[in-house]
């Protein structure tokens, strides 16, 4: 006979699971709102609307290609050594947002920029 399934009560009762459950949504809450401050900052700068869904697309891109294609890795792999090596990565990959650009690149396709300097 099988077993009954467990309900949201007795799931949220376990106190591991509440802590991983908690910062599995604050993740989720950071990488949505890095992805539309970025997108934010790439239509400020650029005043181009393409090139902000370019880049809110993105952000959606590393789950969809690299979810398929790096799960194989993934479950060969020591699981905190796979966790550890994404989390290092991905602290550097943010880090390089920190090295300032540019004012404001300017595209062909983007209009001119409202100051007097040139792009």
């Amino acid at each position: 006979m099988p077993e009954p399934q467990a309900g949201y009560r007795e799931i949220f009762a376990v106190r591991e699971y509440r802590h991983l459950f908690a910062a599995n949504l604050l993740s989720l809450i950071g990488d949505q709102l890095t992805a539309v401050a970025l997108s934010f900052l790439v239509y400020q700068r650029s005043g181009s609307l393409l090139l902000a869904a370019l880049t809110f697309a993105g952000s959606y891109l590393t789950w969809v290609v690299g979810g398929p294609l790096l799960s194989v890795l993934a479950d060969r792999l020591p699981r905190r050594r796979v966790l550890l090596t994404c989390d290092l990565i991905r602290a550097g990959l943010v880090l390089v947002m920190l090295i300032p650009g540019r004012r404001r690149p300017c595209w062909p396709w983007t209009p001119p920029p409202s100051c007097s300097r040139p792009c």
